[in-house]
């Protein structure tokens, strides 16, 4: 096997992780949607925050 660069290595490794970061399993009903407004963490089928009531 021949020698590797180490920092084709660590890009290898910074592309991995951004990828599963990026893309992880969705499961149903995850918590997707972030309200500007305060925070508060909702389903992708929401439109509007149920801590606050703002349009999400």
């Amino acid at each position: 096997m021949p020698d590797l660069d180490p920092r084709f290595l660590v890009f290898v490794a910074i592309v991995v992780v951004v990828f599963l970061l990026t893309f992880k399993g969705g499961r149903t009903g995850e918590l997707r949607r972030t309200c500007r407004a305060c925070g508060a963490a909702h389903p992708s089928f929401a439109r509007f925050c149920r801590r606050c009531g703002k349009r999400l």
